[in-house]
């Protein structure tokens, strides 16, 4: 999504991993952290439930960006995010 540069995408909030630090917060337009936890449906109709990690919509291209403040979906949502270096909270 990265490279493409436009559309949505729906994946786990792993942020302390480096993907998000060196792919998806310096590069999505805007993030949604979803309130509650996301549930899909089956082929067979039967609901699951995503899994123990928060989920975040991602939205790469200003339109989308804006398409995100409006999908009625409740949770957080941040504009583009920047990475800031200095000394990690675990070497305190």
């Amino acid at each position: 999504m990265e490279q493409h540069g436009n559309g949505m995408l729906l994946i786990c909030g792993r942020t302390e991993t480096q993907a998000w630090q060196k792919s998806v917060f310096p590069h999505a337009h805007a993030l949604l952290f979803v309130e509650g936890q996301v549930r899909f449906r089956l082929p067979n109709g039967e609901i699951v439930n995503s899994g123990t990690a928060p989920s975040v919509r991602l939205a790469y291209a200003q339109g989308n960006a804006q398409a995100l403040r409006n999908v009625g979906i409740a949770g957080a949502r941040y504009r583009k995010a920047e990475m800031l270096v200095g000394t990690k909270a675990s070497q305190f």
